[in-house]
């Protein structure tokens, strides 16, 4: 949910990608951005707290991943104003990393931790079942974006949410497979 949305404000495209921003701050850390015990907490949190760096939470993201997951989770005019522009970012740190200019993600991939916040559900495991391939390392993983997303197309219908995490687990796989 984004500060505008919190807020009862009109809502615009700045939203969507705040809600993406979160996303991929969770894909890159397990993480979620802003945390509470409370909605309200949580409340406070979005409109008045910045999330842990993800380079803290996992220290093998690209700096340059950290600094547009950032850019996305401003609460004002600092955050990105359109698609476009974290578009040109998430595909300038594609060709960056696959060039060798940056260490990181690979291709078709993003780095996650798999230590869990808290137990998963059961429609939860259902949806990561399959996701990290055994021979990744303990302590991170390689998620593969195409199984995540058709683990959400397969989910079923859940009244938006599914298909909403699902088009931005499709932004970031055509950013990552797109030359």
């Amino acid at each position: 949910m984004s500060p505008e949305q919190v807020r009862a404000k009109e809502l615009d495209a700045r939203s969507d990608l705040f809600s993406f921003g979160a996303v991929l701050y969770e894909m890159a850390t397990g993480a979620l951005p802003f945390r509470g015990e409370s909605t309200g907490l949580i409340f406070d949190a979005i409109l008045n707290r910045s999330p842990v760096p993800p380079l803290r939470l996992n220290p093998d993201l690209p700096t340059e991943l950290e600094r547009i997951v950032i850019k996305a989770l401003e609460k004002d005019n600092l955050r990105y104003q359109g698609a476009a522009e974290i578009r040109a970012d998430l595909q300038r740190l594609k060709r960056d990393t696959e060039t060798g200019r940056l260490a990181g993600a690979s291709s078709g991939s993003v780095a996650v931790i798999t230590k869990e916040v808290a137990p998963l559900s059961g429609t939860q495991q259902e949806l990561t079942a399959g996701l990290v391939p055994t021979s990744a390392p303990p302590s991170s993983a390689a998620v593969d974006v195409a199984q995540f997303r058709k683990a959400l197309e397969d989910s079923g219908s859940d009244g938006g949410s599914g298909r909403r995490a699902c088009r931005n687990v499709c932004l970031v796989q055509s950013v990552f497979s797109s030359a």
